[in-house]
């Protein structure tokens, strides 16, 4: 099998408010993450007699990464406002390797802008993560 890391190319979001592309923050990670149905990892997760207690949960999709963002450029306050609608935008992300996913999701968490570097960190969670 052939693995090939590398940056984001693209992020864009299809919405009502607008349709809108965020710069990727070069030399950043992102994280793809498949929700569903998952064990609890708690290692305290024992009965009394050495068997395990699987406690499940259901977790949503998620994808996680860094774009650019300035003060003034609007960058902070659109995903804001994407964050406070009720309506989930359709996200896409497409790495230099060619790979694309989509998501339809929004920005959720602490939305914060570094002045010095010019960056956002940004989760956005939701439903139907997958390779387009």
């Amino acid at each position: 099998m052939s693995y090939s890391g590398g940056d984001l190319d693209s992020l864009t979001c299809n919405h009502p408010l607008g349709q809108f592309s965020f710069d990727p923050y070069a030399g950043e990670d992102s994280t793809y993450t498949l929700g569903g149905n998952t064990s609890d990892d708690d290692d305290s997760k024992m009965t009394s007699n050495g068997k395990m207690i699987d406690s499940m949960v259901t977790m949503r999709d998620s994808f996680s990464c860094c774009v650019a963002g300035s003060p003034g450029d609007g960058v902070y306050e659109q995903l804001k406002a994407y964050q406070s609608s009720p309506i989930l935008g359709t996200w896409t992300a497409t790495n230099k390797n060619g790979q694309v996913y989509r998501i339809k999701g929004k920005p959720v968490g602490t939305l914060a802008m570094s002045g010095k570097d010019s960056k956002i960190e940004l989760k956005l969670a939701g439903e139907s993560l997958q390779i387009i």
